[in-house]
């Protein structure tokens, strides 16, 4: 199969994005796309309120351990 040259449609890419919710198999749904999986995750981490994306909180997903004084004081 030749390569694509050039940019998807847009409603093609947000459309791969929305199955990439419910996906199990990121890779399977590529090869079914006829796109290479990490194109995928690109397009995921472009769109706006997706995990990974530009405006997401670079601190989301992270856990604050709180210590008792007595351990941090060591």
């Amino acid at each position: 199969m030749p390569k694509r040259v050039g940019k998807y449609p847009k409603a093609f890419r947000q459309m791969a994005v929305e199955r990439m919710r419910n996906c199990a198999n990121v890779s399977a749904l590529a090869e079914e796309l006829g796109v290479d999986r990490t194109v995928l995750y690109h397009w995921r981490r472009l769109t706006p309120g997706e995990a990974g994306s530009a405006d997401a909180s670079p601190r989301a997903g992270l856990c604050v351990l709180i210590l008792p004084e007595s351990v941090s004081e060591r």
